[in-house]
């Protein structure tokens, strides 16, 4: 299935600078929230992103709206990591404006936002496919971040609670056959449905066709023998070379459910920061932003010819983007 590329202008390139020179190190990207009619904005990216990014400032490289880049520079003490130290995520309240920047936004309060009610309705498991959006540090763009969009299928739902052996950090998490690299840290992950499947042995359209899933945290590596790698010699070696054991992907990457993200923006020191953007009055990043309607969305019926327009045009919603007349 073909991936929605808006989903695409969501994220940003998070990393380090030095003398006008940004390195990348990991993605993050935009989401909005909405509190007593006001638009409060926030990146998300990794803890580990963070922690890997010397010295005292974080570097934010942002599409411009008119083309071009910025590199904005903000406090590493202004991001603020999930309260569960098992969860590796963490935010930064911003104030990235959409007639000065080319940035899309995930709204916290909408349907796209992946929930338990959402998976069970939907019956979405093993199999669906998934799709990562984020930073390849080898092609990142010269003039425009070019972020990349990497496809594969859930592997795992979390159920229980996996580990990393580097810090013994349990949490639950899905697992997600995709090949995960270094860059893609932090990027969001998609799940997409298709136009029709089949639900409680009946076959209809989605509720919604692409949910936002969680988070890329990483990859399950393992060690593997250069035997077991396929290392083909030019020659029979006289002596059989000693076994070394080497670090190999398994295509197996960890994905932070969406809930923990609702966690993580909604916790005292977050809602702190947006008090403090709201007494400067930098909260409302969008222009002019209208409030959402409190309308019911008319429920797609099979056949419908409306459908297809309904379906393109959650996501303009759930990104936040204005809807077209006519």
């Amino acid at each position: 299935m073909r991936f929605d590329t808006r989903a695409l202008g969501c994220v940003v390139f998070v990393g380090s600078a030095y003398r006008e020179s940004f390195t990348p190190i990991g993605t993050a990207f935009a989401v909005a929230s909405r509190v007593n009619g006001m638009l409060f904005q926030t990146l998300v990216t990794c803890r580990h992103v963070i922690e890997m990014i010397s010295g005292k400032t974080v570097y934010i490289r942002a599409n411009l709206a008119g083309g071009g880049v910025r590199v904005l520079d903000v406090a590493k003490s202004d991001w603020h990591f999930h309260p569960d130290e098992n969860v590796d995520l963490a935010a930064c309240p911003t104030v990235l404006r959409t007639d000065q920047f080319a940035i899309l936004h995930l709204e916290l309060e909408s349907n796209m936002f992946l929930s338990e009610a959402s998976i069970q309705a939907e019956e979405i498991g093993v199999g669906d496919e998934v799709s990562v959006v984020g930073l390849y540090t080898s092609h990142t763009g010269e003039n425009r971040n070019l972020p990349i969009v990497r496809a594969g299928a859930i592997a795992s739902m979390p159920r229980e609670k996996i580990s990393t052996a580097e810090t013994g950090q349990q949490f639950h998490a899905y697992l997600v056959e995709t090949r995960s690299i270094g860059g893609l840290s932090g990027s969001p992950v998609f799940v997409q449905l298709p136009m029709l499947r089949v639900v409680a042995s009946v076959v209809k359209p989605p509720v919604q066709p692409i949910y936002f899933m969680g988070v890329l945290m990483g990859h399950h590596s393992t060690l593997t023998s250069v035997d077991d790698l396929g290392v083909a010699y030019s020659k029979a070696p006289k002596k059989r070379p000693r076994t070394v054991k080497v670090t190999q992907n398994t295509g197996i990457g960890v994905v932070i459910p969406a809930v923990e993200v609702n966690i993580l923006i909604n916790q005292p020191k977050i809602v702190e920061a947006r008090m403090a953007l709201k007494a400067k009055g930098a909260t409302q990043f969008v222009p002019d932003a209208a409030p959402k309607s409190e309308e019911p969305e008319r429920p797609p019926i099979e056949g419908d010819e409306r459908h297809k327009e309904r379906f393109t045009g959650l996501l303009d919603e759930a990104l936040g983007k204005p809807k077209q007349d006519g």
